[in-house]
């Protein structure tokens, strides 16, 4: 059985068919197990499934078995009341209330890794959330839409961070899950009309500062110096350009590929924005 979302197989686990790559509980609660071994199934072969320490393990729904873990049967009252709290659970959680809430951990983990600001992170399960409810990104797992949604929101909230960063801990089980995440941001910037305001290079200052271990010193000196040069038409160019003339001036050990690479540009690029700038300065730089 494919899940009807992602087309991913579907497992059963604790009672429940789970797609292994979305999450979505795809099928009917299986509200009965197999009373074959006790070591499977529970003591005398009856209620959930044993767990290793406790003699049973606990499970996401409300059973209406007729037996309690031991065995024992239940009194008539108990069991109409289970049958009763069984009915509301399965009414009042659905498959999209399930699927919502396993989404709403996802992004909320990658927040958590990333150590995003609470505002950012509910912003990102809106936009993943209306990602969803709107098949946008049908076919998607979760941890790819949620890397999406948590970039399309830092960037709303001029928050720079690399979206290398992001995919390396994400954990997306899919092959080549960076151009997994760059094709759902787009998808998502386009359907849900997100204008994202261009990056400045002081926005991503921070971000490269931690990248390369500078002091608040340090990064003084290099906002200095990005209000002295001038500006390139990319932010990234202009702030990779700004730290390696203050790595040079200041003797720092910092190669120009180590510095463009924190910045997220080539050093390609930063030697030929160097070039363009050379005549200014008095002092060579190299690799």
């Amino acid at each position: 059985m494919n899940c009807p979302e992602c087309a991913a197989p579907v497992v059963p686990i604790r009672g429940e068919l789970v797609c292994q790559g979305c999450d979505l509980v795809t099928g009917p609660i299986i509200d009965s197990f197999p009373r074959i071994n006790p070591e499977i199934t529970g003591i005398d072969g009856y209620g959930p499934p044993a767990g290793p320490n406790t003699g049973t393990s606990l499970i996401t729904y409300i059973s209406d078995s007729n037996r309690d873990a031991r065995g024992a049967a239940l009194p008539e009252a108990v069991r109409n009341r289970f049958s009763h709290l069984s009915t509301l659970n399965v009414r009042v959680l659905g498959r999209r209330d399930r699927s919502s809430k396993r989404l709403n951990r996802a992004v909320s983990d990658l927040c958590l890794r990333l150590s995003v600001p609470s505002e950012v992170q509910r912003r990102a399960f809106y936009v993943a959330k209306t990602a969803r409810e709107q098949g946008i990104v049908r076919g998607t797992e979760f941890s790819v839409l949620s890397a999406a949604a948590l970039l399309l929101a830092v960037r709303e909230a001029r928050i720079w961070l690399d979206s290398r960063d992001v995919v390396a801990v994400a954990g997306i089980s899919r092959s080549r899950p960076q151009k997994q995440v760059d094709r759902a941001y787009t998808r998502l910037k386009r359907a849900l009309g997100i204008r994202i305001a261009p990056m400045t290079p002081e926005s991503m200052l921070p971000a490269a500062a931690t990248r390369l271990g500078l002091s608040p010193i340090e990064v003084r000196l290099v906002e200095q110096e990005l209000r002295r040069i001038e500006r390139h038409k990319t932010a990234r160019v202009d702030l990779a350009t700004a730290l390696l003339i203050v790595a040079r001036r200041c003797g720092w050990t910092l190669t120009m590929a180590t510095i463009a690479g924190a910045c997220g540009t080539s050093d390609v690029s930063v030697r030929n924005r160097i070039a363009e700038l050379a005549p200014q300065f008095r002092f060579r730089v190299g690799r």
